[in-house]
This record gives structure tokens, sequence and C-alpha cells, in this order.
């Protein structure tokens, strides 16, 4: 029976399931492999197709009931909106209108992504926005750092220093997506594919570990990855990804007790009782 469980979990959660002593040891031990991973990165670069950005603005608001909701979601090419073909089927229009669904608030939903950037790159760029207006800030890398073989080190260091520019502890509620599961993307060759999984999972283990010191919050995405959730290339998700992603990033908003930072600030009360905006 523990077996079995243990099996369950694995499917469920893939690499990430493994304790971090044997995803080093995995990685480590592949370094023989060295040269036949080099020539398959070259080659998916090459064969890989380059799906374009959507157009559009990658912003908007979903209608709602009373007090509206700030939420942002920065992140990598898929919050970009890369692999689906219009913005209202990317995860960052997605997650707005699972939030006000299920919260039944109007939710105003901006997206910062960017292609090929890495977390540590993105920093600058966040941190010339008045993000702590934002009630909810959702973060969305480690496919890059993946790639890039950025350090663990480094790594945490980015996400604790990302967490504190968003404000998470100044009341927003910082909401780190897991690093998505690349044993999973079929664009990737074997034995890449695995290796890049192994490296994902160790990075995902230093997001938790990262975020558990700090005043945010992780969220394990479990999409399954079949072929229904991937985008034609292999590689970014597709709409059907994007819709099944957004809504555990949304469920996790909502799990939150929220007790907004801003209300004070957006609401007053006048004397009949009215709530002005």
């Amino acid at each position: 029976m523990h077996a079995e469980r243990s099996f369950g979990n694995f499917r469920a959660r893939g690499l990430r399931a493994l304790p971090d002593w044997l995803l080093k040891l995995l990685w480590w031990s592949a370094i023989f492999l060295s040269p036949i991973l080099v020539l398959q990165g070259w080659y998916v670069r090459r064969v890989t197709p380059r799906l374009p950005q959507p157009e559009g603005p990658n912003q908007g608001l979903v209608a709602g009931n009373m007090l509206p909701l700030h939420l942002l979601l920065i992140g990598e090419s898929t919050v970009a909106g890369i692999g689906v073909a219009e913005i209202s089927e990317g995860l960052s229009a997605r997650a707005g209108f699972h939030l006000a669904r299920l919260s039944k608030r109007q939710v105003n939903w901006v997206g910062v992504g960017e292609n090929g950037v890495r977390i540590s790159s993105l920093l600058a760029r966040i941190k010339k926005q008045n993000t702590r207006k934002s009630d909810f800030a959702i973060v969305a890398f480690g496919v890059n750092d993946t790639t890039g073989l950025t350090s663990l080190r480094h790594w945490r260091n980015a996400v604790t220093t990302l967490a504190t520019v968003l404000g998470a502890s100044d009341g927003v509620h910082v909401v780190f997506s897991a690093v998505p599961p690349m044993e999973k993307f079929t664009a990737l060759p074997q034995p890449l594919r695995f290796l890049a999984g192994v490296r994902a999972a160790m990075l995902d283990h230093a997001l938790r570990e990262a975020v558990d010191q700090s005043s945010a919050h992780y969220v394990e995405v479990d999409l399954g990855f079949n072929s229904d959730h991937l985008a034609t290339d292999g590689f970014h998700p597709s709409a059907q990804g994007c819709d099944e992603w957004a809504l555990q990033l949304a469920r996790k908003c909502k799990s939150i007790n929220y007790n907004g930072p801003h209300e004070d600030a957006q609401q007053h009360s006048s004397s009949d009782g009215t709530i002005h905006i």
C-alpha cells in the first residue's frame, strides 16, 4: 500500500517528488552525457518553431461585484502569451477571469512577461513599477533558469529579493507558481528531457525553501501535460494548458485569507452607508 501511494505521488508530481539528494545524484552523474546533451540542445534550438507573441495589451478587466482586486502576473514567455493565439487565452487573462469568477469581485489584471528572460533579469524592470498597488502578485518562472543553468544559490537569492520587491512583507499576497515539469516537454528529446526535468525539480525545491523563509506563498501546479496541454512547439502551454494552470493559481489566491492592504485607501463610507470607489 505504501509503495502504491509513493508511485501515485510520483506520477502526480513527477520528478519534484524525488528527494534533494537523489536529484543531485542524478544531475551530477549525468556529466558523462555532456557531449550528447550539448548536441541535443543545439538541435532543439534549430528545429523548435518560434511561436509569435499575441498582439494587443497584456492587461484587462473582468467585471464583478464589490471592490476590485488588482492582480499582477510576472514571468517568462508564458506570461507574455506565447503559445496561444489570443491574449484572452493566455495565462494572465485566464487567471484574471478565474479569480473574478471565484471571488465574485471585479479583477483588474496585468501581465508582465518577456520571452527568454530569467528571474534576475526581470528584477530591474519590476522595480520600476509600483507593484505594491497589487492585491495579488503571481510569479511564474523557471524554464529559462533551468535551461540557462542558473545556480541554486543565485536562484534562491533572486526569489527572496523578488518577494520583497513585490511587497510580500507589506501586505501584497505574492504567489510563486511551481517550476514547470520539463520532463514532460515533448519538444525535448531524451536524455535531455529527463535531465532538464531533474534540474527543474531542483530549482522547484529551492523555490519552496526560499518561499518558506519569506512571507510569500507557493502553489504546486498539476496539469498532467498531455498533448492537449502543450502548444504546437511542444514547449509552451496551449490555451487549455493555460486555462487549467490559471484556475489552480486563482484557487490558491482565493484560498488565501484575504484582508486587502489597500481596501481602506480605496473606499470610504458615506453617511447613508454607500461605498465609494
